[in-house]
């Protein structure tokens, strides 16, 4: 090929794109303001969008969120963006340009360019309160909530904490100390109406750079460690895995560690494991764990974990016991190799009982190969983890009695080299007016529907619509709407309930309103009873005038826990004849009260009876349409205020005109053989067509037709 010349290679050098920063920490509840810079300024609009993608992260929700996702750049070569903080890793950022033709299909990516640091774990204890994201709480005026708080790292010195809020402090303590995982609970509660920054910062003892671990992920072995970014190059080291913490759990209704009580050994009371003796057991292993919690001091404490059965591990474990209680238990460093494990552990024998407790599995300890040169950490550097052994059958995260299982759940660890004191937190706390419910009860039995009276308690200054919705797919929710100027003595606002079928209990039911004015931050829940009720044979009774009778059939939807009362009460029986008024007697007669059986769920019938004026022949002259409730009045009963606080169940009686017979019917007649019984029917009013009455005779219960007699 020696003096061969190619065709001509035409090559197009594009313009690009830069941000002002080379690497952006966020710290929980902050934001950033980006900067774009074109190379040139662009001969029409150009569009930038911006994309986020999570580096080495199983999570499926960005740690970070631009606003907004694009932005448009006209006769000018910058333009800015905010990114917020919404999660815990590490970030690249995307952009891609569209619009004017030097910068079609544009693109550049910033890899691992944005850091976003832990923070705090916060939890709400309040039905009215809502920890929306991981650090704004929302709270109606006047209410008052206790909040858990904790750093969202291990650290293994003491922390000391400092919270300020930027209109007063609403958080108290505001200052406090802590030594472990466990948080403080914090009373959180104001009237002012608004939203406030709350600043945290945390100091401690140490100095310099540390390994700060945010998760200790689940599935990760031992492995090996560096850090790519942050101007710097060549860290490496190696972290192992092993158990990280163990605690007593705690009685829920005392408050008081299970130390157990009563063990001995040899006579003694006071004694370590004896070589050969009974070692503590473990229960169960669990990944995902959540744990229930009691307040002790005002401090969380640990009373029970749930979570997914797997395999676990068993580590040699041993242990201290004072007095016939345990007070200190230790672990081997081997025996279990995955973290994110939680494992309940008790001991039996030593002639005692009651010691429950729990361990958990991570990130014990690192060590450092090479530092490395040029890093700049101090705000906290992401560690890359890297685990050396595979996964196999054995694995101590395989659910329980599950062989081969590949789909394990294996969470990534989130890991940080730098210094603590540089996080700096913020929690939002956003109070809003509240609102009025009437009735402020909200019961339902079933398909049944109630319509709710709602009222502002300040005067609205923007209006906006508050939307809905339910946690069960029985309940349907009508959005209302509150105006601009209404308030709490003129609002005519309300809104639809309505339950169709499911079975009985208890419901949530959220609201929460356009962000826009005084109410914009609105959020709160409300219970809704779902009652059980009662099942009809037929909701709709005929009976005749005097002596008519009838039956009701009525049985529980709902197994009853206890034997039950229900009452029957007549609420519309037409009034009394006033003709007969001396006589004092209901026109309808029903008994006041019928006992439902314990778990049963059959049909029961209630009598009814058209009653005249007396006991005698005289008759009452009054028909037409009458109505029944039944109700439950029982505390122990789980029917106790249905038709009280819900809706009654109904029975629609039709009393329907009647015709006498010239004989007694109360009286029993005999007739001889071949001989015959006269009588004459006499109606109570003229029929206004014709019609057949049917005459029946009954032989052994069993009813026959034998005639009838044609009306005019």
């Amino acid at each position: 090929y020696d003096g061969v010349v190619s065709g001509v290679i035409t090559v197009i050098s594009l313009p690009s794109l830069s941000i002002d920063v080379d690497h952006i920490h966020l710290q929980q509840g902050g934001s950033r303001t980006v900067q774009v810079l074109l190379d040139t300024v662009p001969s029409s609009p150009v569009y930038i969008t911006i994309t986020v993608k999570n580096a080495d992260s199983s999570s499926s929700m960005p740690v970070v969120v631009p606003q907004p996702a694009e932005i448009v750049l006209e006769s000018s070569n910058s333009g800015s963006f905010e990114l917020m903080w919404q999660g815990v890793g590490q970030a690249d950022l995307t952009l891609s340009c569209s619009g004017a033709a030097e910068y079609q299909n544009v693109s550049r990516v910033f890899s691992k360019v944005v850091t976003c640091l832990p923070g705090l774990q916060v939890r709400v204890f309040s039905g009215d309160t809502y920890l929306t994201g991981l650090s704004t709480v929302n709270i109606p005026a006047n209410d008052n909530a206790s909040v858990s708080i904790v750093p969202d790292f291990t650290f293994s010195n003491s922390l000391n904490m400092n919270l300020q809020g930027s209109v007063g402090a609403f958080l108290q303590p505001s200052h406090f100390s802590l030594s472990g995982p466990f948080p403080s609970l914090l009373n959180l509660s104001t009237a002012q109406t608004g939203i406030f920054i709350v600043d945290v910062t945390f100091t401690t003892s140490e100095t310099g750079e540390h390994f700060i671990v945010s998760s200790q992920g689940v599935g990760i072995t031992d492995g090996e460690m560096s850090i790519t970014g942050y101007g710097g190059d060549g860290f490496n080291g190696r972290y192992h895995v092993g158990v990280t913490r163990w605690d007593f759990y705690y009685n829920e209704l005392t408050g008081a560690p299970q130390h157990g009580a009563n063990y001995s050994f040899m006579g003694a009371s006071s004694f370590a494991m004896p070589q050969g003796g009974t070692a503590i057991t473990v229960e169960k292993c669990l990944t995902q764990a959540v744990v229930e919690s009691t307040v002790v001091d005002g401090v969380l404490q640990a009373t029970r974990h749930s979570g997914v059965e797997v395999q676990g591990c068993q580590p040699t474990m041993n242990f201290s016991v004072e007095e016939g209680r345990v007070t200190q238990v230790s672990f081997d460093k081997e025996s279990c190799l995955f973290t994110g494990l939680t494992c309940v552990i008790a001991l039996h024998g030593y002639q005692g009982s009651g010691f429950h407790g729990y361990f958990e599995t991570g990130v014990a300890n690192f060590s450092v190969d090479s530092s490395g040169s040029g890093y700049n950490c101090s705000s906290g550097c992401a560690v890359t983890m890297t685990s050396r052994a595979a996964l196999t059958a054995s694995d101590q995260i395989c659910p329980l009695n599950v062989s081969n299982c590949t789909d394990v759940y294996v969470e990534k660890a989130v890991v940080f080299f730098g210094k603590v004191n540089t996080f700096r937190p913020k929690l939002t706390v956003v109070v809003f007016p509240d609102i009025t419910l009437s009735p402020a009860g909200l019961y339902l039995g079933m398909n049944q529907t109630t319509r709710v009276a709602v009222k502002p308690t300040e005067t609205v200054t923007e209006s906006l619509v508050f939307h809905l919705s339910t946690n069960s797919s029985y309940l349907l929710a009508q959005n209302f709407r509150f105006e601009l100027g209404d308030n709490k003595k003129d609002a005519n606002v309300s809104f639809l309930l309505e339950r169709s079928g499911g079975s009985s209990g208890v419901a949530t039911l959220v609201m929460e309103a356009d962000h826009v004015g005084n109410y914009g931050w609105f959020k709160r829940s409300f219970l809704v009873k779902m009652m059980p009720d009662f099942r009809f044979i037929s909701t709709s009774i005929t009976v005749q005038r005097f002596p008519g009778q009838s039956v009701i059939m009525i049985a529980p939807d709902t197994s009853l826990h206890k034997d039950t009362l229900l009452h029957v009460e007549v609420i519309s029986d037409f009034g009394q004849d006033w003709t007969k008024i001396s006589f004092g007697r209901k026109i309808l007669l029903v008994p006041e009260s019928v006992m439902l059986i314990s778990a049963g769920n059959s049909y029961q019938s209630i009598p009814i009876e058209h009653g005249g004026s007396d006991s005698a022949s005289i008759p009452n002259i009054v028909s037409g349409t009458a109505l029944l409730r039944f109700f439950v009045n029982d505390s122990q009963s789980n029917y106790n205020g249905v038709g009280v606080l819900s809706q009654a169940q109904t029975v629609v009686v039709h009393v329907k005109p009647g015709f006498h017979v010239s004989f007694d019917p109360k009286r029993s007649y005999k007739i001889q053989k071949f001989s015959s019984f006269q009588f004459s029917m006499t109606l109570d009013f003229p029929a206004d067509s014709d019609f057949d009455i049917d005459l029946m005779r009954s032989f052994n219960m069993t009813w026959i037709r034998m005639s009838s007699v044609h009306v005019m």
